[in-house]
């Protein structure tokens, strides 16, 4: 099985937004971020066969270092970025 997703972050005039787009059918997967102190900044529950794309606002979050991870059955995927 190919796996991928892509987390894009964006900027425009009003919102700083993380766009993660998973590129593959696994059913149910979770998608939460967690700050340096490891507290859950975002969660969301998303039905891959459904919906492809999440979007999550940034900017309420403060600048600092996160985690961005995707949990489905088995399988955790990771990746962090800076703000």
């Amino acid at each position: 099985m190919y796996l991928r997703f892509f987390c894009i972050l964006t900027y425009n005039r009003l919102t700083l937004v993380a766009k993660i787009i998973i590129n593959f059918h696994v059913g149910s997967a979770t998608v939460f971020i967690t700050d340096t102190d490891e507290n859950i900044v975002h969660y969301s529950v998303v039905d891959t066969s459904q919906q492809q794309e999440v979007v999550i606002p940034l900017d309420s979050f403060a600048d600092g270092d996160y985690i961005l991870s995707i949990e489905y059955e088995t399988t955790i995927l990771t990746g962090d970025f800076s703000l």
